[in-house]
């Protein structure tokens, strides 16, 4: 078939979440041992993981990465993978159902609709004087002798090198989902690739059937919904978010486990998040009182976005915005939730609105910190908590915090006994 073989996903630093350099290079490394060729790269630039304008020193790492000893028959040549595309994350890795940005990402890798450049450098730099950080990157196919180096089609093989489903889901969904359109509102028109090999590096969800899983998740037995089978469960978020209190919550299933209601607020339909920094907080917070008024939910999740998604942009002054929204939502959640004799958990899994400047180089730093998060119970009984916890921590010391005895996979709460 003279097959492609394309790897597409994010070049960022060591500390993203979502895709590591390593993996790229073991990758190449992998298809140079089994003699393949024809191999090309489609690359997507950071600017929330990283520096903003870090992918010129980022793409000269990668790039020497990307060339190894190949073999094939007598002949001892190199596996030259080829870059054959670039775009922001923004676009290609969108997860708020912007089909708009996937329809770009997908016309630019199937039909090379975009701007054109010799080099990745080209590609960048003339971002750049577009006034685009890496984030927004506007599609750009390289070229050779005038043509598109490598577009996806017929009988190719995509291996998608990201780690996370939640912003890798929707671009898959384009490639590889039969009756596209009707499943997803709001999506474009496309003829689906005949006979397209697609690899996820990890599970994509049950509903993404025609991927090929490199390395299958494991079965998580007990996870905190599933062990509150029986107790009314609410979770809710806007769209930015929603996956992180529903499928990466119950243990990677898009479904519910144990009968949990669910409720997406939408997220504001702009492209800098910046410019409307109250972002879905207030609409949260009215849903979520005239739920707890209405049904009293015996379990309740909820996720503020604003400090983190406002902390990406890199403004500070709108970063500082969203925060002082959230700290206004907060208090009329945890108002209404003491007079109705709950107890509050107020925590985080990671920082980033606390740090965005670097005092040495005064940069911008949209990326998230490793800096402690706070642990807090609201309650009118007093808790001696163990210090240096993890998130893994969580869920027992809510299961703690309800009298339920924890699963055997869960490690240990928070609360020291007896409490006092």
């Amino acid at each position: 078939y003279h097959s492609k073989i394309h790897l597409m996903g994010l070049v960022t630093e060591e500390s993203s979440a979502h895709s590591c350099p390593n993996h790229w290079e073991a990758m190449l490394r992998f298809l140079a041992k089994e003699e393949v060729s024809n191999v090309y790269l489609h690359l997507f630039t950071d600017g929330r993981d990283s520096s903003q304008h870090a992918a010129l020193k980022i793409v000269e790492k990668f790039k020497k990465k990307i060339s190894f000893p190949h073999r094939t028959g007598r002949l001892t040549g190199y596996l030259k993978a080829e870059v054959a595309s670039v775009i922001g994350r923004f676009y290609a890795m969108d997860r708020k159902k912007n089909w708009e940005n996937i329809r770009k990402t997908y016309e630019l890798l199937v039909f090379g609709h975009g701007f054109r450049a010799k080099d990745i450098k080209e590609a960048i730099i003339s971002g750049y004087n577009r006034h685009e950080t890496d984030e927004y990157i506007s599609g750009t196919v390289i070229v050779k002798n005038e043509k598109p180096v490598a577009l996806i089609g017929e009988n190719d093989v995509v291996i998608f090198i990201n780690l996370r489903s939640d912003r890798a889901r929707e671009l898959t969904k384009a490639f590889v989902q039969t009756d596209f359109v009707l499943k997803n509102q709001g999506a474009f028109e496309r003829e689906k690739i005949q006979s397209l090999f697609f690899i996820a590096l990890t599970d994509f969800g049950p509903d993404l059937n025609h991927t090929r899983c490199a390395y299958p998740s494991r079965d998580i037995k007990n996870s905190l919904p599933v062990w509150l089978n029986g107790i009314k469960q609410y979770y809710i978020a806007e769209t930015e978010k929603y996956a992180h209190v529903t499928f990466f919550f119950n243990g990677g299933y898009d479904h519910p486990v144990a009968g949990e209601k669910r409720e997406m607020i939408p997220s504001p339909d702009v492209s800098h998040y910046d410019k409307v920094p109250e972002m879905s907080a207030f609409k949260i917070t009215r849903r979520l009182l005239e739920v707890m008024r209405l049904k009293s939910p015996e379990f309740i999740l909820l996720n503020f976005c604003n400090p983190d998604m406002l902390g990406h942009t890199g403004n500070l002054e709108a970063t500082r915005k969203g925060v002082e929204i959230v700290d206004e939502c907060l208090g009329k959640v945890v108002e209404e939730a003491r007079e109705k004799n709950y107890v509050i958990i107020v925590t985080a899994d990671h920082g980033n609105a606390e740090d965005k400047i670097d005092p040495l180089t005064h940069e911008i730093k949209p990326f998230h910190t490793s800096n402690l998060v706070p642990f807090i119970i609201v309650s009118d009984k007093k808790y001696q908590l163990i210090k240096g916890g993890i998130i893994g921590n969580v869920a027992p010391t809510i299961i703690d915090l309800m009298g339920i005895e924890k699963p055997k996979e869960m490690i240990d709460s928070l609360i020291v006994h007896p409490v006092k």
